[in-house]
């Protein structure tokens, strides 16, 4: 039973983010030369995004901020033209590790999730990210859509990962079931911002 509504709750959380999905259409592309810093926060402001932080990290600009009381970063890419803009925008969440944040749960959830992305930094904090590509232009709307799915999302993967290490109870032993896939290469840029990332308690 507890298996079914686990179900029955992911599949509702995919179709929230199939619905929010950005549809192509003639729509005006607010970010037609990369994406801004200010414009960025104006739509997560929008988004009841609270406690703003701009700084910068190897160069690149960095959003701090707070949806709630979750830690959120936005970190900006490929920001050669600083007056046009950057072509790629990243979401990060990270939280401190608990006991069910292993390799085997992680890429579980990369398999089984497609529109979710999960990893563990190198002290196994987990990880939730989305990267977003404004090479082709984005509109307010597409932004809106992409940040609403990468917080549905994460709520999906802490669920999952609360839920998905079941333990068997053997006479004298406990038995976890593990995968074999090794976990995915993290991206270089999201591995050497990490350090100065803030961390979420769960």
């Amino acid at each position: 039973m507890q298996t079914r509504h686990f179900g029955l709750t992911i599949a509702a959380s995919l179709v929230l983010a199939l619905a929010l999905l950005p549809v192509a259409q003639a729509a005006t592309k607010d970010f037609m030369d990369g994406f801004k810093l200010d414009t960025v926060q104006s739509i997560l402001t929008e988004m009841k995004g609270t406690d703003f932080q701009p700084t910068t990290v190897e160069g690149d600009p960095r959003l701090i901020f707070k949806m709630g009381k979750t830690n959120v970063l936005a970190d900006l890419y490929q920001c050669q033209d600083q007056v046009k803009g950057c072509k790629v925008l990243q979401f990060l969440i990270i939280y401190d590790p608990v006991k069910t944040d292993t390799v085997e749960n992680v890429n579980k959830f990369n398999l089984q999730y497609l529109y979710g992305k999960a990893a563990l930094d190198p002290k196994d904090g987990l990880i939730s990210y989305r990267m977003v590509n404004g090479n082709a232009g984005c509109s307010r709307d597409q932004l809106k859509s992409e940040f609403a799915n990468f917080i549905g999302v994460t709520e999906v993967l802490l669920k999952h990962m609360k839920d998905s290490s079941v333990v068997a109870q053997l006479p004298g032993a406990q038995v976890t079931t593990n995968l074999s896939a090794p976990l995915p290469a993290l991206p270089e840029e999201l591995m050497s911002r990490l350090a100065s990332a803030p961390r979420n308690s769960r």
